[in-house]
């Protein structure tokens, strides 16, 4: 599903990471750990082609490249970044401006109606959806936009730092939502309640240049 083999990172011409190897089968969630600064942000940027590259990453089938990234954007990755910078005044905004992203284009999941099948199991109400953004707290900001994104039902889900602002009944309904969903996921983490439920964890000190 998702393979790294001889990738090489480097900022400035300056290399961060070097020949980083690691696989993921279907269905298998990965944790990058390493501390602040060590690239794992930087790893789930390249699989999304936000950040250059050497060496071959592949999604599904798909080769990370200039031929292909569009299509692996919007048919096999979904994204939550740790800064959320989406123009938004309530959540019904939110969802509007996830819809008019390049990739979500046309994407029957981003309904509010798909998307409220997974609140219950987030632990979130409907009546979020007529709330303003300045009323929601961080949390519950992470929960609505992972909802979102596992409507799309995209089989690769890229989570940075995703538990940073959860508490830990937050984080076990993320962490259900998401093995339910069966999708695979590659996330980044300083969180040991995050880290402890993965088997596969990815030290990328090992890979630092």
């Amino acid at each position: 599903m998702l393979h790294f083999e001889n990738v090489i990172i480097a900022y400035d011409s300056k290399p961060l990471l070097r020949d980083v190897r690691f696989h993921l089968e279907p269905g298998t969630a990965g944790v990058l750990v390493g501390p602040s600064g060590c690239g794992k942000s930087s790893l789930l940027l390249a699989t999304a082609g936000l950040v250059s590259f050497q060496g071959e990453i592949r999604v599904q089938d798909l080769t990370v490249d200039a031929h292909n990234v569009q299509q692996i954007r919007r048919e096999c990755l979904a994204w939550l970044p740790q800064e959320i910078g989406l123009p938004a005044s309530s959540v019904s905004d939110l969802f509007r401006s996830l819809r008019e992203l390049r990739a979500n284009r046309g994407a029957r999941g981003l309904d509010e109606s798909k998307v409220l099948e997974y609140f219950e199991m987030l632990g979130l109400s409907e009546d979020l959806l007529t709330r303003a953004m300045t009323e929601i707290s961080g949390g519950q900001k992470v929960r609505i936009l992972l909802g979102a994104l596992l409507a799309l039902k995209r089989p690769l889900l890229l989570l940075d730092e995703p538990s940073a602002m959860l508490d830990d009944v937050s984080t076990e309904r993320v962490w259900e939502a998401i093995h339910h969903s069966g999708v695979t996921v590659l996330s980044t983490s300083n969180d040991p309640r995050w880290i402890a439920k993965h088997r596969v964890q990815i030290p990328v000190q090992e890979f630092a240049a």
